[in-house]
């Protein structure tokens, strides 16, 4: 016989609604496993532990955002819009982690830039020549991907800036938009 545990939620205002972050990132590993004892296993704890942990996050939000099925777990509509959020804040820890380790190794911080193919080769090499002569003491890395790809890494923190054409890119709120320059 496998022991159940019960959950009870008290309504809450949604206004105050608290995500445990830890959380948000058991959802993202079990969105990239497919299952909750192969997520289980990359968290390095028990399979029942998350799944209970992410029952909490389901009852704290009021909705479901996994589908649990005999063949593993999938992230519903509600879960795809906690997953960017979700990716976002397991980027924010990886950049603050490398920060830390470029501060030990005596520079001031970083500087990731997103750039197309259509952008790599005008102006990137002059503007970087630019920021080296400014501040000598920030690493600088280019991540180079296709006009349909470069956004959503700026979106959720992996790249810093983007040098793109203007107007490719669908708007979001969350992205500003600034023309440096104009090709005749």
């Amino acid at each position: 016989m496998t022991a159940r545990s019960l959950y009870i939620c008290l309504e809450e205002d949604p206004a105050f609604m608290k995500i445990d972050l830890r959380r948000l990132l058991e959802v993202l590993a079990v969105a990239r496993s497919g299952s909750f004892s192969s997520a289980a296993e990359v968290l390095h704890v028990s399979q029942p532990a998350l799944s209970q942990s992410i029952a909490l996050l389901e009852c704290e939000l009021g909705m479901r955002v996994l589908d649990r099925g005999r063949h593993g777990a999938k992230v519903n509509s509600s879960g795809e819009a906690l997953l960017f959020h979700a990716e976002a804040l397991e980027e924010l820890l990886a950049r603050a982690r490398e920060e830390m380790g470029l501060r030990a190794r005596g520079m001031e911080g970083s500087l990731t830039i997103g750039i197309t193919p259509i952008t790599s080769s005008g102006v990137l090499p002059e503007a970087i020549n630019i920021l080296i002569v400014e501040m000598p003491r920030v690493s600088i890395f280019v991540i180079e991907r296709l006009d349909t790809e470069i956004i959503r890494p700026l979106r959720t923190c992996k790249l810093d800036m983007v040098l793109s054409r203007l107007g490719v890119q669908p708007r979001y709120t969350d992205v500003a938009e600034e023309r440096l320059f104009t090709v005749d």
